[in-house]
């Protein structure tokens, strides 16, 4: 893959920042998560000011990677949390040397053992944590968005609850999701809208890219 080498700094600003782009993805209804939608209204309010910068993940990609969690099902957490991470798939060689040096230097490969918060207390885990970060902060080129809801709200959908999830069974149907029970599909489908958004966002004047999605 060629890239061409910016004159300064600026110049290499410039060519990572994500321009021109289409931020009314989602439709403003009832249809999708109130969150979604306000999300979506302040991308908008932001580049209206001039204040939104965006990662540039689709210029010298091939493919764009969406990584997604989600956490707080234990009976004790007060809230529920939905994490998101989309990069440029094919720019992230350094990250991943850095990680494999990182992981042998804290023996995290004999026996491997996966990063995972749970862990957190493990020494390797533990040790390895601050470069972990620094690694992903500087060498994965993409965005990561982290929504937290509390327990007590009865609804992310919207005022008509039932009528929501309906057509969220039928969208992610629709799409090739599979068939789900309206109870069983909430976070499948808050997945499926905020991915929709970012990978649109990202790649929305491409005429091919590929999707590799990974939980």
């Amino acid at each position: 893959m060629n890239r061409a080498v910016p004159k300064d700094l600026s110049d290499f600003a410039a060519q990572m920042t994500l321009h021109n782009v289409n931020l009314s993805i989602v439709p403003d209804t009832d249809d999708y998560p109130w969150f979604i939608r306000e999300f979506q209204r302040q991308l908008l309010a932001l580049e209206e000011r001039c204040e939104l910068l965006l990662p540039n993940i689709r210029d010298n990609n091939e493919s764009i990677a969406i990584f997604s969690d989600y956490g707080g099902e234990s009976h004790d957490s007060k809230y529920l949390t939905y994490s998101f991470l989309i990069c440029a798939w094919n720019q992230t060689g350094l990250f991943t040397r850095e990680m494999e040096a990182l992981r042998n230097d804290v023996g995290l490969n004999t026996p491997f053992k996966e990063i995972a918060f749970k862990d957190l207390r493990y020494g390797p885990i533990h040790r390895s944590l601050d470069r972990y970060l620094k690694n992903l902060s500087n060498y994965v080129n993409g965005y990561l968005l982290t929504v937290v809801i509390e327990k007590s709200a009865k609804s992310i959908f919207g005022a008509d609850h039932k009528s929501t999830l309906d057509f969220a069974t039928k969208t992610l149907f629709e799409n090739g999701f599979g068939r789900w029970k309206p109870r069983s599909c909430r976070e499948n489908f808050a997945h499926y809208s905020l991915c929709r958004l970012f990978s649109c966002t990202s790649i929305e004047t491409r005429a091919k890219n590929n999707l590799d999605d990974g939980q």
